[in-house]
């Protein structure tokens, strides 16, 4: 169990810079996105992260979100640390994807500055995008401002790398209202980061000496195995977010709860809201 005492460092930054920043920190090995509104400036930070040498990262420029997707599930199916950005119509094109991430039970981390869905065309807010993820396999982590996108950006690599979940997760804020709001992000040390998120430790990866198939043909009598697997990692994934949670609470001070409950000590009726 990590137990760094949290720094006291700040800086100041847009959500967008916010999740840069987190993912600098974790030190991802790939990095494959697509420019879109209202998500381009992380891929731009990422990108001048590792053309300034401070990101040790394989940046791979793409031309759509589908083949950005494509080459991170190809990266970590090798055995890489992973992360993507999209919004609105890039995640739709990205659509065919999804499943086969979450399927293949790979750990990618998807951050999504949430906009509308066209049509018409709306480059503003709405959660229309990330709600059209629910049925595809990702855990799904929704931030209130740049703190909690920050936060959670580095959660969701250990989350979705543990090994009693390995599923893609995606941290998601609002397109410009928080992607696009310059806030005070408090942040930690580079090595306290780095010493909570640990090696990702890929125990099935593409290995020439040891070889492996991955997403092979399963027909009726195997499928489900596949799906009932997911389901216990889904199941599994509550009691890990909350040992990650409060494992980070120690390191940054900061108490994460899957819900954020208001006046309920006496409520008979609860509303659930994003």
């Amino acid at each position: 169990m990590t137990t760094v005492a949290a720094t006291k460092k700040f800086i100041e930054a847009t959500g967008n810079l916010a999740v840069a920043y987190a993912v600098k920190q974790v030190n991802v090995d790939f990095i494959s996105a697509y420019p879109i509104t209202p998500q381009t400036i992380i891929v731009e930070a990422l990108s001048q992260y590792v053309a300034d040498g401070e990101l040790k990262a394989k940046f791979v420029n793409v031309e759509s979100e589908h083949s950005a997707l494509s080459a991170c599930i190809g990266a970590s199916i090798a055995g890489a640390r992973v992360f993507t950005a999209t919004s609105s119509q890039g995640l739709v094109l990205m659509y065919e994807e999804l499943p086969v991430a979450s399927g293949l039970r790979l750990p990618i981390v998807m951050a999504l500055s949430m906009r509308a869905l066209s049509a018409p065309i709306n480059i503003h807010n709405d959660h229309s995008d990330f709600m059209s993820m629910r049925e595809q396999g990702w855990i799904m982590l929704a931030a209130e401002d740049a703190q909690e996108v920050y936060d959670l950006t580095i959660m969701a690599f250990k989350i979705a790398e543990d090994e009693r979940v390995l599923l893609p997760t995606v941290a998601a804020m609002d397109g410009f209202t928080i992607s696009h709001t310059l806030q005070r992000v408090d942040v930690l040390d580079d090595e306290v980061v780095r010493k909570f998120v640990g090696e990702r430790k890929a125990r099935f990866k593409l290995d020439v000496e040891n070889p492996l198939t991955f997403g092979p043909l399963a027909l009726t009598d195997s499928y489900f195995e596949f799906k009932r697997q997911q389901h216990e990692a889904f199941k599994n994934s509550e009691k890990v977010i909350r040992e990650v949670f409060k494992e980070y609470e120690k390191i940054s001070g900061r108490k994460y709860e899957p819900l954020k409950k208001f006046m309920m000590e006496d409520a008979e009726v609860a509303i659930v809201a994003l």
